[in-house]
């Protein structure tokens, strides 16, 4: 356990909070140097906005694929009736 951990245990323990529960909320708690810091959740921020970006060009491109699809569906359908229909 880090200094911090050990001492929140102590002063659980002291508490007259029962050991496992002690434990369990000192392990539970994240050491500084693995805590987010500022800058690490900006650059989260920064990373989120330009994969929002990214989601909506492919959001576009998919309506464009899928527009043009129908459309030529429909035109592939138009053929097909007017070949069934000359015979």
């Amino acid at each position: 356990m880090s200094v911090m951990v050990t001492e929140l245990y102590q002063a659980l323990r002291a508490a007259s909070v029962p050991e496992a529960a002690a434990v369990s909320a000192a392990e539970a708690v994240v050491p500084r140097s693995e805590a987010a810091t500022k800058t690490d959740i900006a650059d989260l921020k920064v990373l989120i906005e330009s994969l929002r970006g990214e989601m909506h060009r492919m959001k576009a491109d998919i309506i464009i694929w899928t527009v043009g699809a129908m459309i030529a569906m429909t035109g592939l359908f138009t053929w097909i009736v007017n070949a069934l229909v000359r015979r």
